[in-house]
């Protein structure tokens, strides 16, 4: 399902939106377009330490090595 689809039929934090974002954030990164893979990856990180308890983050975990990667 595309993110715009998402966006219409999800709560506005849900977490399929941040993963969604993140699979996006990785085309973008594997294309070197590394503004829009870091728009990408910090709107999940949002959405994911917005609607998530701590103890459920791990996908915060993924996303923060994704931003770790555009700084390497």
């Amino acid at each position: 399902m595309s993110l715009k689809i998402k966006r219409k039929i999800l709560p506005v934090n849900h977490p399929d939106i941040a993963l969604t974002l993140n699979n996006i954030g990785m085309i973008y990164l594997k294309r070197l377009d590394y503004e829009k893979a870091g728009k990408s990856f910090e709107e999940a990180v949002e959405i994911v330490e917005e609607c998530l308890p701590l103890e459920q983050r791990a996908d915060a975990a993924q996303l923060y090595n994704n931003i770790g990667l555009l700084e390497y």
